[in-house]
């Protein structure tokens, strides 16, 4: 697990209680689809921000760097393409991460409704 995915992950999970003042974990129904409803906010923008560095990817593909005086590739191309895939690959995983944590929640709610 790369380190800026576990440090993201680490905020994600922590923001929603966190961002409520609370201490403690969820136990009512509304404490759960609060939760559900940030962790499929944050799935949202997740899904943004894998989508923006697969985008630049494409850029980069499509010539944003020109080649070098000989003719050749940019080397900065394949180490930029590496690094937004690498971005990206983690910012998807962590939107798959967060709607399931979503799910989760909406299932818990539902649970504690007696439905």
């Amino acid at each position: 697990m790369s380190a800026l995915r576990t440090i993201t992950l680490a905020l994600v999970l922590a923001t929603p209680l966190a961002s409520r003042g609370q201490t403690k974990v969820p136990t009512t129904v509304d404490d759960h689809l609060a939760l559900a409803k940030a962790y499929t906010e944050k799935a949202t923008a997740w899904k943004k921000e894998a989508q923006y560095h697969r985008d630049m990817i494409e850029e980069y593909k499509r010539g944003a760097v020109p080649p070098d005086k000989s003719g050749k590739p940019n080397p900065w191309v394949r180490k930029m393409s590496d690094h937004c895939k690498a971005i990206a690959d983690d910012a998807e995983k962590l939107a798959a991460d967060a709607a399931k944590a979503a799910e989760y929640h909406t299932f818990r709610a539902k649970e504690l409704q007696g439905k």
